[in-house]
């Protein structure tokens, strides 16, 4: 499961529309003077919404299949139906990103130009536009545009761009390049990640799962 590490988990009690609150920060503070009252602040909310979904699949085998089975091929059904619910996991966390759905907050795709954090689809990964990328990250800011200054833990890309995230993350040196050949990505400890399926299905058609830049 490629998605263990940067997504988490939570229980559930029942298949209702489920919440998600978060805060809007309080802002920044005022210089407090002498005999003065501090200023007012307020938190607002920020609310964004899901529904679980159940995943069933049945095989019908009957008394005739089971003994014309000469090469046992029914005694892996429990590990193949094992499988197939482990990918359920990768299949909707991918799905979901893919699909880029919009948020309540601003009707406004998770990854758009407006939320500065989408890169076009012809950027190629490499440490000019990785390292661009890590900066947008930085300069992110809250909802009353106070910086966030974060940091990226995982680089996900499709299995063709592994070998090369491997290289500009954790070489110890950046050749053929000018400015010194330190390399400052290996010191973020960001991790690589590649699912090892090409593909994943995004409503009736199959995408391949990220863009050379996100």
């Amino acid at each position: 499961d490629s998605t263990a590490g940067w997504t988490s988990e939570r229980d559930l009690s029942n298949f209702l529309t489920q919440e998600r609150i978060g805060g809007t920060g309080v802002g920044r503070l005022g210089v407090h003077g002498e005999g003065a009252t501090a200023d007012h602040l307020d938190m607002g909310d920020l609310q964004e919404t899901y529904k679980p979904k159940r995943f069933t699949g049945q095989l019908v085998i009957d008394d005739i299949a089971i003994i014309n089975d000469a090469v046992d091929l029914f005694n892996r059904v429990p590990v193949e139906l094992g499988r197939a619910a482990a990918r359920i996991r990768p299949d909707r966390v991918y799905y979901l990103l893919l699909s880029n759905g919009s948020l309540a907050q601003d009707s406004t795709a998770l990854f758009h130009a407006d939320h500065a954090n989408y890169g076009t689809s012809s950027t190629a990964l490499a440490q000019a536009t990785l390292a661009a990328g890590i900066a947008a990250m930085a300069k992110q800011r809250d909802s009353r545009s106070i910086p966030l200054n974060l940091m990226p833990s995982h680089l996900l890309v499709p299995q063709d761009l592994w070998f090369t995230a491997e290289n500009l993350l954790q070489s110890a040196q950046l050749l053929g390049t000018t400015g010194g050949i330190y390399n400052p990505l290996s010191a973020k400890g960001v991790l690589p990640v590649s699912d090892r399926s090409e593909e994943r299905r995004v409503g009736k058609e199959y995408r391949s799962r990220w863009s050379p830049y996100h």
